[in-house]
């Protein structure tokens, strides 16, 4: 298992949120920054939580938005579309995977129970399917215009940390109303 840790940075507060930590940049637009999850596998992307309160004058904002650094190398920030084209990618690979399972056991002469197998193997598939992509429309950050006085929050995946057992400095640059919030993460293994 592996821990984003928020640090503050000057001028930044550090605060709890149900137990996770999160950092909050005051500026024209106040941005909160803080990891999605308190801990995440090695099979799972890092994914944070990026909260924008629009102060006096609306703005647009999106993944394009926000810059990641691991170790001060670029890192990649996916966006809305390409995590669905991803799980739907996901989806073909699992069921082709399951067509050749369900061809090794005709082979085997199962017939009717591999395509009872497949057939559940393919529901299943689905559903996770569905249950990802659901909850991705909910919860990942889109772009959006924010106006006056509201707030925007949105969960934000990037790509997997390399060597992610080693300690990484992973610095978030948020750019909203036409300014830029810096955010220190520390990453480790837990």
């Amino acid at each position: 298992m592996f821990k984003i840790d928020p640090q503050a940075l000057n001028g930044q507060e550090a605060i709890s949120q149900e137990g996770v930590k999160a950092v909050i940049s005051q500026k024209k637009a106040r941005v909160t920054i803080q990891p999605s999850a308190n801990t995440y596998s090695s099979e799972d992307r890092p994914s944070i939580v990026v909260s924008v309160y629009a102060a006096k004058e609306p703005f647009n904002f999106s993944t394009k938005d926000i810059q990641v650094f691991v170790d001060g190398n670029p890192h990649r920030v996916f966006t809305y579309d390409e995590l669905v084209a991803d799980i739907k990618e996901q989806e073909r690979i699992s069921i082709a995977k399951a067509e050749d399972a369900k061809s090794s056991q005709y082979m085997e002469g199962l017939g009717q129970q591999a395509t009872i197998q497949f057939d559940a193997k393919v529901y299943s598939i689905q559903n996770k399917t569905i249950k990802s992509l659901e909850d991705i429309n909910s919860n990942y950050l889109r772009d959006i215009s924010i106006l006056p006085y509201n707030q925007y929050s949105g969960h934000v995946t990037i790509e997997k940390i390399p060597n992610p057992t080693q300690l990484h400095e992973i610095r978030v640059i948020v750019t909203a109303a036409g300014e830029g919030h810096e955010f220190l993460l520390s990453h480790f293994k837990i």
